[in-house]
């Protein structure tokens, strides 16, 4: 039986893991890459939490990030979207793709944060412990620039709905951190969670509203505020 060359075709489910497991020790095969380079898959790649990902490269060594390590900075966005920042350089360079309220260019981490992950994230918060989020595949990274990575979620929005959400990003890598972003996500399925969701556009007239929201195109002139301010008195 040839070791070398298969198990980076393999789907790592936990009865292959724990096949592969029994045949070669927990640390798995020796792996060998050219002609001389090899080796030694480590513990982790056996475990069970991997739920069927795919690692076309299961390398430890790598000169940008390791798919075992992305894989650990995707699935740390289940139940804590904040995680993943970690991973993301601040001037990071997004685009999301698609037709829908989160779609566009964004330039630095904190304005993709706020006006992206954050956004859609509020949407379904309040079950968060029905949250979860699981790769289907990662390929590229390692000592390549660019990684994709395909994720799929399952949530229950706030008001009750689930969905399964399947998107794909991908990135390009330096220093260990995210510097480039192409997001393409459901876009139909966002635009229903966020109109259902967000009370500033689902609301009702028992809505107490004491912040502005003025839509896109802005705030009226600040003078114009001021001057009502000048004449306003407690009724």
């Amino acid at each position: 039986m040839r070791t070398s060359t298969t198990l980076a075709s393999l789907w790592l489910t936990p009865m292959v893991l724990a096949t592969f497991s029994t045949l070669f020790g927990k640390n798995g095969p020796e792996r060998t890459t050219g002609k001389d380079a090899s080796y030694k898959i480590e513990s982790s790649l056996w475990r069970a939490a991997s739920e069927g990902t795919h690692f076309d490269n299961p390398k430890f060594e790598c000169k940008h990030k390791s798919q075992l390590e992305i894989y650990d900075a995707f699935k740390s966005m289940e139940g804590s979207v904040e995680k993943l920042t970690a991973t993301i350089h601040p001037d990071a360079h997004f685009h999301v793709s698609g037709h829908h309220p989160l779609s566009g260019i964004y330039n630095g981490l904190d304005t993709f944060f706020v006006n992206s992950m954050w956004r859609l994230f509020k949407t379904y918060d309040d079950h968060i412990d029905e949250h979860t989020n699981n790769l289907l595949a990662i390929s590229g990274g390692c000592d390549e620039e660019w990684s994709t990575q395909e994720t799929v979620q399952d949530i229950r929005s706030n008001v009750g709905k689930k969905y399964t959400i399947m998107t794909a990003w991908v990135t390009r890598w330096s220093e260990g951190k995210i510097v480039q972003a192409r997001v393409y996500l459901d876009g139909g399925a966002v635009e229903e969670l966020l109109h259902d969701n967000e009370s500033w556009t689902n609301h009702t007239m028992d809505v107490i509203r004491e912040d502005y929201i003025p839509g896109p195109q802005g705030l009226p002139p600040k003078a114009m505020l001021e001057a009502m301010k000048v004449h306003k008195t407690d009724l």
